[in-house]
């Protein structure tokens, strides 16, 4: 990951810790970080134009339990429970994984 990684994400987050693909405690140490970087890092090279937004709006829609009129929503709370939890997490292993890029 390291070697792809944006400049600035290396100057800022310079710890062996935050690279390490093996510490589950790691940003890229589980599964969804590591595919959520991966994934980015594929999609943003097949669609340079399109904004980070994008991306994370299909990869919430692919998820059976996220519905597009759920992401239309400004107030999550209107969503079920178990929906609500699956946007909050999904969204935050994208926003890490972009900050990355």
């Amino acid at each position: 990951m390291k070697e792809i990684a944006h400049p600035d994400a290396l100057q800022v987050l310079k710890e062996d810790f935050f690279w390490d693909t093996s510490d589950e405690f790691a940003t890229f140490g589980s599964d969804e970080g590591s595919d959520a970087f991966s994934n980015f890092y594929d999609w943003k090279k097949e669609n340079p134009d399109n904004e980070a937004i994008v991306f994370i709006r299909k990869s919430l829609l692919k998820d059976s339990q996220v519905k597009k009129e759920d992401l239309v929503y400004t107030d999550i709370n209107s969503t079920n429970e178990e929906t609500r939890l699956t946007i909050i997490e999904e969204i935050d292993f994208e926003i890490i994984a972009i900050c990355f890029y």
